[in-house]
């Protein structure tokens, strides 16, 4: 044998062992894993994908709003009146309009020349786009398919276009909960503000069986499938006609079910109850909203006519959603609903037992607050 075959032969040799210690290794570090996971296993690696994915909406969201917020406040010029639910302005523009269009800098005359101001702080400005970005975002928020907590983060302005948020409360995602009498563990991805029905059993029509008027219409996204409409919500409007509550609620994106007129009672009925209308944030989906017309000021008492449409509608609610009772845990405040950005409505002027309900509603003071001494809820 000659030395060219004899080296032939032994580099085969080296390239099978190498090649065989390859194979091992790569086997002894991707073993194809055939057994079965357990429950729990399971449970929790589904709550980490659900975990991820709401983050990665939640950024995208984030993309989205602000882009839109910036349009929107470029549109206006930088300005943009926005009133609160306590019927304040939150920046005003200082210079006015001029044929429609905002004044952003106004001329003062000196002795020799004159002197150009500025109509609008740019701390003004970054108020303006925190709100608008915060109200965007959470219209996105309310349309993700599970609970998301709304008004979460503390924002901050830099380089006037560029947001940071710091959420105030963490994600929170269920991993097990027990169902039944069974012991049995079911799998639950929402947070602990929406209940998964076992069993449930929605209503047979959503289509009220007393007087309603179609005129106002609001479009509302479908409910979260599962979840169990389990609440009536009630809130004041902070104006003082229906269509000032619907033009409002529009401009927002918002909308509620039923708005109650303040004149003689009439009963909106704004969004089908089968769709999930935005008025509660992380309540959406459990509850049926209904806006009171009131201006909320303290000389402002709900009406008698108010009160009968009231009592009539939640009645009639109750008797088509079994899973709807009218009493102080079924039929509650904006002010009850979790992370409600310091709501107030209806305010203190409401009498919950005229509406059928026992004594003993949770009021604004058993909460800590305060309407008629603190200036903030627009009350005192």
């Amino acid at each position: 044998m000659n030395k060219k075959a004899f080296g032939f032969q032994y580099a085969i040799i080296i390239g099978f062992l190498v090649g065989l210690a390859v194979f091992f290794l790569y086997k002894g570090t991707h073993v194809q894993f055939n057994g079965k996971i357990g429950d729990h296993d399971f449970y929790l690696i589904n709550a980490a994908n659900e975990g991820e994915k709401a983050l990665l909406y939640i950024q995208q969201s984030a993309k989205n709003s602000l882009q839109q917020s910036i349009y929107d406040l470029a549109k206006n010029g930088g300005v943009l009146e926005i009133e609160d639910d306590h019927n304040s302005i939150i920046q005003k523009h200082e210079c006015g309009k001029f044929k429609d269009a905002y004044v952003l800098y106004r001329l003062k005359k000196t002795k020799d020349d004159y002197e150009e101001i500025s109509c609008m702080e740019t701390t003004s400005i970054n108020d303006n786009l925190k709100y608008l970005f915060n109200e965007d975002l959470n219209q996105y928020l309310s349309n993700y398919p599970e609970a998301l907590p709304i008004s979460n983060y503390d924002y901050e302005v830099k380089n006037g276009i560029e947001i940071t948020g710091k959420a105030k409360s963490p994600l929170i995602f269920k991993i097990l909960k027990e169902a039944g009498a069974t012991g049995a563990l079911v799998y639950d991805k929402t947070t602990s503000t929406e209940p998964i029905a076992t069993g449930y059993i929605g209503p047979k029509t959503t289509k009220p069986g007393i007087p309603v008027s179609d005129k106002y219409k609001l479009p509302a996204p479908e409910r979260r499938r599962g979840v169990a409409v389990d609440r009536i919500i009630l809130h004041h409007t902070g104006d003082d006609a229906a269509y000032k509550t619907y033009n409002a609620l529009k401009a927002r994106r918002l909308s509620v079910h039923y708005i109650i007129d303040n004149r003689d009672g009439t009963i909106y009925y704004v969004v089908d109850e089968s769709k999930s209308a935005q008025h509660a944030g992380v309540y959406n989906s459990r509850s049926i909203g209904i806006e009171i017309v009131n201006t909320a000021h303290k000389d402002m008492n709900f009406t008698d006519a108010q009160y009968a449409s009231i009592k009539s509608l939640i009645n009639d609610i109750a008797k088509r959603w079994p899973s709807i009772t009218i009493d102080n845990i079924h039929v509650i405040s904006h002010y009850q609903v979790p992370n409600n950005g310091g709501k107030w409505d209806p305010s203190p002027n409401f009498d919950w037992e005229r509406i059928g309900l026992p004594p003993g509603h949770i009021t604004l003071a058993d909460l800590g607050k305060k309407p008629d001494q603190d200036p903030k809820y627009g009350w005192a």
